[in-house]
């Protein structure tokens, strides 16, 4: 234990000594109380040499010295350590300071997060940890003790795998993002040769054995490039280093090679220094040294000196072959490039990263690199606790059972949470448990929440859930969930009317239809058939109406009248077919199908005597009915459809389509038509006008049922407002 003793003592002083003349004497009072707190235990006082003293003084060290952090972190780490060990709750602010405390208590949340049940490789998980900290400092500190576990963790030990995905998609990230590249390299190599030591080893070797090699092809490559440089008076810094391990392992993996196998292994970058008026035409005058001395590869140059990345990023890169057929790429740039590229706002995470805009977390992290860099521990923490919420923007980010993270807006209620999981899911919400504990439907979420939504076969989307969402894809899911329960009320009420309309032996036609759609007061035919099928709108009440008519308004009562007319006498024509009856005459009277009114099978239909055509069969809601029924009742005769349609023929009939017309309409409509219905279309007319359209189909359809569907479905086409069947005269 003597060792422990010592080491404790070298861990504080070199702590201390880290600090300098920063530290006041009443901050080394707290820092002393602050670990005299940490060694009271339960047990009784911690002794100099115990290892967890050891512990907590190692991750101060880091705090310090790696991650440039002050006072308040030290003090935070340490207290926050205390409150593990000894499960208690540290809330005396008088004591220790607010912003200490503020910083406990951030630790205590993020310890608090089981990662074991998160989908903790998201960025939005990286985005709640920001909002659960309240300050980034927070973040640093959380690091700093991980990186020590990381340190002293030993192969086999079963936390390893946790520690290493934690370290993996929270930290190393974050670490990237604020240039602590020192910090990040070494998590990346420890956390490989603790997952894989041998493929470490292995590739470890192999770099020290290819390094006096690889010096030999750097310095044979650089040389006539000096040489070029010196004659033009360009004074030019060449740098060279290896890749990182795990860096390597990366392109072995994506490239399919070996060690050797990878062109990129080393990296070689010239940096010229240059007035800033020079800086361009300095670059490409190296530029063009290379290319005359290697040939490049014009599809790997990266011109990001003409036009800067978004970022602010600025160099030539490019990708020339040697003698000898290898591929090496050189970086060119100014100091004031690489000093912009390593440092500044073009800071290297952002270069290394997809995409590239400069978003608002991006600058906020920029502006904390900075002040990292700058040894301003107190800066760090006012911009930390200022700009954390802001950073983030006006989101929150809630878990879900499965430990995926969801970002909604603030103020997203239980409600959208459902919508965002999946559609049926808020369809059918009917509630959630939020940590553990039941709650409606207009629950405000916040973050780090825990919900887990309940729902309900019986439950169906409601106008006034539109009043709880704040969410655009949760109200979208509603309208159209809405809208698809209109329709399939509309289906079922169809159905109920016509089972009603045959057993009370009656007939409504299109027109009929409209004016009961009217008289009722609905907006179009879709609610007033959903008002039967919810069972809104009692089917009586249409009967009722259809009774208050005029007698001579009622279609099946126009073809009850006398008929005097020998049908033996008429003479066959042609467009005779076997689907029709007509009373008094078998099969030996030809017919013919109106145009005005283009009857089909299953139409409530009557049959005309002309003088020279044969019969000719009308609807019973003809445009031109009542002129015959007033005019010609002594020519009317019934007729009746076969019940068997075996070798039954199509009927042309016209559909009529208005409604908002929109760019792929036509091509909406004709899929309805010939790809699901697999109807005939013979010819589309489509008249377009202020953004509205009026159109006529003229299809093949079989029977009155197809024909029904055919109007139901291209009713449901977004901007169709009305389909219906269409009638000349």
């Amino acid at each position: 234990m003597e060792k422990n003793s010592i080491e404790s003592s070298l861990l504080y002083q070199s702590i201390l000594t880290s600090f300098g003349f920063s530290l006041h004497e009443n901050e080394k009072r707290s820092l002393l109380e602050a670990f005299d707190y940490f060694r009271s235990q339960k047990e009784g006082v911690l002794a100099i040499d115990d290892p967890r003293l050891v512990r907590i003084l190692s991750i101060c060290k880091i705090i310090v010295t790696d991650l440039g952090l002050g006072f308040d972190s030290i003090i935070s780490a340490v207290l926050s350590e205390a409150e593990q060990m000894n499960e208690i709750l540290i809330t005396d602010s008088g004591k220790w300071g607010k912003s200490c405390l503020t910083m406990v208590n951030g630790l205590r949340q993020l310890r608090s997060l089981n990662f074991k049940r998160i989908e903790i490789e998201s960025e939005n998980f990286r985005k709640l940890i920001l909002l659960l900290s309240g300050d980034l400092r927070v973040i640093l500190v959380r690091m700093a003790i991980l990186y020590y576990e990381l340190k002293t963790a030993t192969s086999g030990d079963s936390e390893n795998e946790l520690l290493i995905r934690k370290i993996k998609y929270i930290f190393i990230p974050f670490a990237h993002r604020l240039g602590l590249y020192k910090l990040k390299s070494e998590m990346e190599e420890l956390s490989m040769r603790l997952s894989y030591p041998d493929i470490y080893s292995s590739i470890e070797k192999k770099v020290a054995d290819l390094k006096p090699k690889q010096q030999a092809v750097f310095n044979s490559f650089i040389q006539p490039i000096k040489g070029e440089l010196e004659r033009n008076a360009i004074k030019c810094e060449i740098k060279w280093r290896f890749k990182s391990v795990p860096s390597i392992w990366a392109k072995m993996k994506a490239q399919g090679v070996d060690v050797d196998g990878i062109y990129d292994l080393f990296a070689i970058r010239l940096i010229a220094s240059c007035e800033p008026h020079d800086e361009k035409a300095v670059c490409w005058r190296i530029y063009s040294i290379i290319s005359n001395i290697y040939k490049p590869s014009p599809s790997r140059l990266r011109d990001w000196i003409s036009a800067p990345k978004a970022s602010g990023y600025e160099s030539l890169h490019t990708t020339v072959q040697t003698d000898e057929g290898r591929w090496i790429e050189v970086q060119i740039r100014t100091e004031r490039m690489d000093f912009i590229a390593e440092s500044g706002d073009a800071a290297h995470w952002r270069y290394k990263e997809k995409g590239g805009g400069a978003d608002q977390l991006g600058s906020w992290m920029a502006q904390v690199r900075s002040l990292l860099e700058n040894n301003d521990p107190d800066s760090l923490g006012e911009i930390g606790r200022m700009d954390t919420k802001d950073a983030i923007g006006n989101s929150i980010y809630v878990v879900t059972p499965k430990g995926d993270v969801k970002q909604l807006p603030v103020n997203a209620t239980v409600l959208d949470f459902a919508f965002e999981i999946h559609s049926n899911v808020g369809a059918t919400c009917n509630g959630a448990k939020v940590n553990g504990k039941i709650v409606p439907i207009r629950h405000i979420l916040n973050n780090a929440d825990v919900v887990e939504i309940i729902t309900s076969a019986k439950q169906r989307p409601k106008a006034d859930w539109l009043n709880i969402v704040v969410t655009n894809r949760a109200k979208n899911r509603i309208r159209q969930a809405l809208n698809e329960s209109l329709l399939r009320d509309a289906d079922l009420g169809r159905e109920v009317l016509h089972r009603k309309l045959r057993n009370w032996k009656l007939n409504l036609s299109d027109e009929q239809i409209e004016k009961i759609i009217k008289t009722l007061k609905y907006k179009n035919a879709n609610e007033f058939y959903a008002a039967i099928g919810s069972e809104q709108l009692d089917p009586m009440q249409i009967k009722s109406l259809l009774n208050a008519q005029p007698e001579e308004s009622q279609p099946d009562r126009w073809v009850k009248q006398e008929r005097r007319y020998d049908l033996n006498t008429l003479v066959a024509k042609s467009g005779a077919n076997n689907q029709l009856i007509i009373e008094g005459a078998g099969n030996m009277v030809s017919y013919t199908l109106a145009k005005c009114c283009s009857p089909i099978y299953g139409d409530n239909v009557f049959g005309f005597i002309t003088i020279s055509k044969g019969v000719t069969i009308h609807r019973t809601d003809c445009p031109n009915a009542r002129d015959m029924h007033q005019r010609y009742p002594h020519r009317l005769v019934e007729v009746l459809w076969r019940k068997t349609t075996e070798d039954s023929q199509p009927y042309q009939t016209t559909v009529q389509i208005t409604g908002d017309d929109r760019i792929g309409l036509l091509n909406d409509i004709t899929q309805v038509i010939n790809k699901d219905l697999k109807i005939n279309l013979l010819g589309v007319s489509i008249e377009s006008k202020n953004g509205q359209f009026d159109g006529r189909l003229k299809v093949h359809v079989f029977n009155t049922d197809q024909l029904h569907e055919l109007l139901f479905r291209l009713s449901r086409i977004t901007g169709v407002e009305k389909a219906r069947r269409y009638s000349e005269g």
